[in-house]
């Protein structure tokens, strides 16, 4: 469980803390060459894990996760070494025209469990950062301002219900949706 994982000393607050940047039913794969660069000393994986969000009107989020990949691929094996840290980690994103970059920030669950501000340098229509250190895993979260469409509410948990269904089941209508092994065939069964 969380509680024994290594690194971050509270996953739960962490996470909750941060959880528009993991799970925000408005996150997007954010995609397309030269839109985020990253330079360090040993590959990282970040490509598929960066991502953008319109947080609201005037606010969009860029947010690479900078993850250490494990020091060896074997699955199962015993006495999983963890990665030496990468130091002196570059991280670049465009600004595009119309936006204006606000700040940087490093959202680090093995270190401190509160934003960092990140000293960034704007020149070009980029921004350009140093993560002292990557352990494991860090998020980089850039901020621009600017006019967006701020996506569709969705729901929270589950799909809306179709009003069909339910005045079938309310009716009795609807059929077994599993059956008992041990029990005759029933109707609709497999």
């Amino acid at each position: 469980d969380h509680m024994s994982m290594p690194g971050c000393p509270n996953w739960g607050r962490f996470l909750t803390r941060w959880s528009a940047f993991v799970w925000d039913l408005n996150l997007k794969p954010l995609t397309g060459s030269g839109v985020v660069s990253v330079q360090s000393a040993r590959p990282l994986w970040w490509e598929e894990w960066t991502k953008e969000r319109v947080a609201d009107a005037t606010t969009r989020d860029v947010i690479v996760h900078l993850i250490n990949p494990p020091a060896d691929d074997t699955i199962g094996k015993k006495d999983m070494l963890e990665p030496a840290p990468v130091t002196a980690v570059t991280v670049t994103a465009s600004v595009p025209a119309g936006q204006k970059f606000v700040r940087a920030f490093l959202l680090d669950p093995f270190g401190a469990v509160e934003a960092q501000p990140l000293a960034a340098k704007v020149e070009g229509g980029r921004v350009q950062v140093t993560v002292p250190q990557v352990t494991l895993w860090n998020m980089v979260v850039f901020e621009l301002h600017g006019n967006f469409s701020v996506p569709p509410k969705q729901p929270r948990f589950t799909e809306p219900t179709d009003p069909v269904k339910v005045e079938q089941g309310r009716q009795g209508a609807g059929e077994p949706l599993g059956w008992d092994p041990s029990k005759p065939a029933q109707s609709g069964s497999k």
